[in-house]
Formats: structure tokens, C-alpha cells, sequence
């Protein structure tokens, strides 16, 4: 009865585990497609009359960014309908390859963007290349969201001999009365941590920060894309 207990207590928590995954999972993909998409909606509103190209622009982004964000949402539902037991089909997480997009569509949402690399690229395992674009998402996200219109970001990516450092700096508003995490931080830290990694966030002089650190997997790749500034 005992043995019995401990194993049905030991699914409840795996279940629970579970929905907290898929809960930052939502996040993640739910406030940064929607801010990108208010932002656009509003300028095709503005610019509808006098701008028709420029509102044009904006909604062929509200399209590209809504076709992303319903694929991943998918991709969350075939994980909840897949049977336990039973072996996945391939599924895609976003990892430091889709950083290109991802900064496009801050820049789109007017949010000037700036990346730099440094280092030899290495191989990422899938949950800790997932948590990489998850952090650098979550950043921009909350600077379009918190920093003011006059803000801007910079994105770097330093690669060392066994780890990857991805800092996110901005030059927004700074929080008068302290500074405290929402569930977006917060559910970060969870991701960035289960990985084996360490993240730090908050204000700085002259705006916010998010950093965080991540291993790298031991085999080396030989691609070179983030050795150079943007």
C-alpha cells in the first residue's frame, strides 16, 4: 500500500510538472506573437489611408508571425495527445537558428535591435538550445512591452569551451520602486535551471538586463554565424 501511495503521489507530481512546462511553453509563445501583433495591428490602422504599403507591411507580419505562433501551438497540442508510452513524432524546437526571426520581428515591431556574436559555436542539446531562444524572446518581449517607445536591445551571444552566455540589455524605463519578477522571469529561471544553467535578471543604470548561462553539449560545430556583430 505504501509502494502504492509513493507511485500515485509520484505521477501526480509528473503531471504537475507537466502543466507547468506547457504553461511556460504558452508564455513564451502567447506575449511575444500577441505584443508583435498588437504593435503591427495598430500601424495598419494608422497607416491604412495614407501608407497603404506600409499597412500592408505590417499586416503581412501580423500573417507570418500568426502562421508561427499556430504552428507551435500545435506542435504543444500533439504532445498533450500523444499517448504515454508511445514515441513522438519529430518535433522542432526553436533554438539559437531561429535568433535571425526572432530579431526580425522585434525590429518590425520597432524595436531596434542590435546582435553581436563571440566564440566558436557549439552544439546545443535541444532543451538547453530551446531555453536560449526562450530567453532571448522573453527579454524582447518584455522590453517592447515595459521599456517605453524610445528604447533599444542588444543581443549577445559569447560561446566559451563549455558554455554559452546570452546577455539581453536595453535602455528603457527603469523601475522607480523596485524591481519585481513576473511569471514570465520567473518561469524563465525554471527553464534556464532545469537545463543546468543559471539566469540573472534586473535593472541596471540605464535600463534592464537578463543574463543567463548555459552549457553546451561536447560535441563542437563548426558553424561560424555568431562570431560577428550585427
Amino acid at each position: 500500500r505504501a509502494a502504492a501511495r509513493r507511485e500515485a503521489a509520484a505521477a501526480i507530481d509528473a503531471r504537475h510538472a507537466e502543466r507547468t512546462v506547457l504553461a511556460r511553453e504558452l508564455h513564451d509563445i502567447v506575449a511575444h506573437s500577441v505584443s508583435v501583433m498588437a504593435w503591427h495591428a495598430a500601424t495598419a490602422r494608422d497607416a491604412i489611408a495614407a501608407e497603404p504599403r506600409q499597412a500592408a507591411e505590417s499586416l503581412e507580419v501580423i500573417q507570418d508571425v500568426g502562421k508561427q505562433s499556430m504552428d507551435e501551438l500545435r506542435r504543444l497540442l500533439h504532445l498533450l495527445r500523444t499517448v504515454p508510452g508511445e514515441e513522438a513524432d519529430a518535433i522542432t524546437h526553436p533554438g539559437l537558428d531561429s535568433l535571425d526571426q526572432l530579431v526580425a520581428q522585434s525590429r518590425a515591431a520597432g524595436l531596434p535591435v542590435e546582435v553581436e556574436g563571440e566564440g566558436e559555436p557549439a552544439r546545443l542539446d535541444p532543451s538547453v538550445g530551446t531555453a536560449a531562444y526562450r530567453l532571448v524572446q522573453e527579454a524582447l518581449t518584455n522590453t517592447r512591452q515595459h521599456a517605453g517607445p524610445r528604447a533599444h536591445a542588444a543581443v549577445r551571444v559569447v560561446w566559451g569551451a563549455d558554455r554559452v552566455t546570452l546577455t539581453v540589455d536595453d535602455t528603457g524605463t527603469t523601475p522607480a520602486t523596485g524591481f519585481h519578477p513576473g511569471h514570465g522571469l520567473g518561469g524563465l529561471r525554471e527553464r534556464v535551471t532545469a537545463v543546468g544553467g543559471e539566469l540573472t535578471a534586473g535593472p541596471t543604470a540605464t535600463g534592464f538586463e537578463v543574463k543567463g548561462v548555459l552549457p553546451t553539449a561536447r560535441q563542437r560545430t563548426t558553424a561560424s554565424r555568431w562570431r560577428r556583430a550585427r
